[in-house]
Formats: structure tokens, C-alpha cells, sequence
């Protein structure tokens, strides 16, 4: 349980967080439109839907391999799960983030939780009060370094100044960063691509709210937790 002193598990480093079951890789043709991509496999096109708002231009290309999986949308049959950087497959579906944290974090939490009129992913009631966290994806990484958002995140930036907020009227709050280049040695905000998020969290750290990260990476049809990455400069 939460003894309302660190949210985050004692986890061993391995550890499953998520499986896909039958996964197969096909190569991106065209990315149609935010959320749909058309991709081939054993001689076929067909549509996929891909769960991430995020520009993922370094990810989703033309001649890119991709990991698919059978999972109906509204109007596709295949949902990408993951896209191919080197030698690493990069998560790329926003959609199981929550899930995959679920089992970063100690128990008694509750989910979608609401602060100032925004969603937050989970929080947990303490003796000092409800201490809030929120779940961000990172896909991006340059150099080493993970950066979010890799696209303007204006909800994400609502969502850290409702924390920003909370944690200078005496409450506690966090922000988990899932980093999912196996790569990268240390965590930024992208202040060139949304220099307002950057400018924001830089304000939830000052005001006291703490930054989490953990990196996970794909073995097979799992995706493991690797532990954590420091923040960078």
C-alpha cells in the first residue's frame, strides 16, 4: 500500500509491465492521417490504427518497420504497437500507458482522477491528503537524451499547471515520464518543440512537485522495466 511517502514500487529490474500477446511487423506505406496508418504485411496494404497524438516523424515513415497487432478500432482491425529505432522497438500507443504505470506504482491508487477541471491519471488518499500523479509517454529521444512532448502538448500543459497549482497550496504531486528509448541516459523537457510545457514543469518543480521517470523497452512480445533515467540539464 501507499505510505504517502513515494508512489513509485521497489521493482527489479525485468520485470514485465505489459504484454501483447500475438504481435507481427509489417513496414509502414503511408500515415494517412494523426491516427491511421496504412502498412503492408506478407504482400498486403491494409489500415492501422495508431493510438499516439504525438508527430512521431523520427518513428512513422515510409519504409519503417512496425510491430501490429489485431485489435479492433472503429474502423480498422490492427492497432500498431510499436516502431522500429536501430536496434530498438519504441513504443508507440498512448492508449496502455496507464496500464503499464499501474504496475510501476503502490497500491490503493485510483484513476482518472479530476483537479481544478482536469484529468489526472491516478492519485491516492494519505494522512496529508490526496497526492496526485500524471502519466507522459516519451518516444522521443536525441542524443541520448528522452525529450516530451514531440509535439505541441497544450492538455499536458494543463494537466502540470493544475499540479503546479495544487503543490503551492500545500499539497503533493508528481509527473511520471515512461521513456521508452532503451538509449537514453537522461530525461528533458522538449522546450524547443513547447516551450510552454517546458516553462511549466520547470514551474511544478520549483513550487515542490517531484519528476519521476522509468524506461521500459521491448523483450519479444513484453515490454520490461529497465529502471529509471536522471533528469537532464
Amino acid at each position: 500500500m501507499f505510505d504517502g511517502s513515494f508512489p513509485l514500487k521497489d521493482l527489479p529490474i525485468g520485470l514485465v509491465l505489459y504484454r501483447f500477446g500475438d504481435l507481427f511487423q509489417g513496414m509502414v506505406v503511408e500515415r494517412k492521417n494523426r491516427f491511421l496508418v496504412i502498412a503492408s504485411h506478407d504482400g498486403r496494404d491494409f489500415e492501422c490504427h495508431l493510438h499516439d497524438p504525438g508527430r512521431l516523424k523520427e518513428l512513422i515513415f515510409p519504409g519503417n518497420f512496425v510491430l501490429i497487432r489485431r485489435a479492433h478500432a472503429a474502423r480498422t482491425e490492427y492497432r500498431i504497437s510499436a516502431a522500429r529505432r536501430g536496434s530498438f522497438w519504441i513504443l508507440v500507443d498512448s492508449g496502455i500507458h496507464s496500464d503499464i504505470a499501474s504496475h510501476l506504482l503502490c497500491d490503493g491508487f485510483r484513476q482518472e482522477v479530476p483537479l481544478s477541471g482536469k484529468r489526472i491519471d491516478f492519485a491516492w488518499e494519505s494522512g496529508a491528503g490526496i497526492v496526485y500523479l500524471e502519466v507522459k509517454g516519451c518516444s522521443l529521444a536525441l542524443d541520448s537524451v528522452a525529450l516530451f512532448p514531440d509535439a505541441p502538448t497544450k492538455r499536458g500543459t494543463e494537466q502540470v499547471r493544475a499540479l503546479t497549482d495544487y503543490v503551492r497550496e500545500g499539497g503533493r504531486a508528481y509527473v511520471l515520464f515512461l521513456v521508452f528509448s532503451e538509449d537514453a541516459a537522461s530525461f528533458q523537457a522538449n522546450s524547443k518543440t513547447d516551450p510552454d510545457f517546458a516553462d511549466q514543469l520547470e514551474a511544478f518543480l520549483a513550487a515542490g512537485g517531484e519528476v519521476l521517470t522509468a524506461k521500459a523497452g521491448f523483450r519479444g512480445n513484453t515490454l520490461v522495466y529497465l529502471g529509471s533515467v536522471p533528469l537532464g540539464g
